[in-house]
């Protein structure tokens, strides 16, 4: 039986798990999150290399 339900989840053909999810939404926030600070340090550098220029 092990291998049966090993063989469905590798051809794809199950449903997401809960945990599966939760973990797909908490990656696409990390994303969000990161493209956020990747924005803002640009902003910073911009104002940095405003202000010695």
């Amino acid at each position: 039986m092990a291998s049966h339900s090993r063989s469905a989840s590798a051809m794809g053909g199950h449903e997401k798990t809960y945990f599966e999810q939760q973990r797909e939404a908490l990656l696409g926030e990390i994303a969000m999150s990161f493209e956020h600070v990747l924005a803002n340090i640009n902003k910073l550098n911009r104002s940095l290399e405003a202000v010695t220029a």
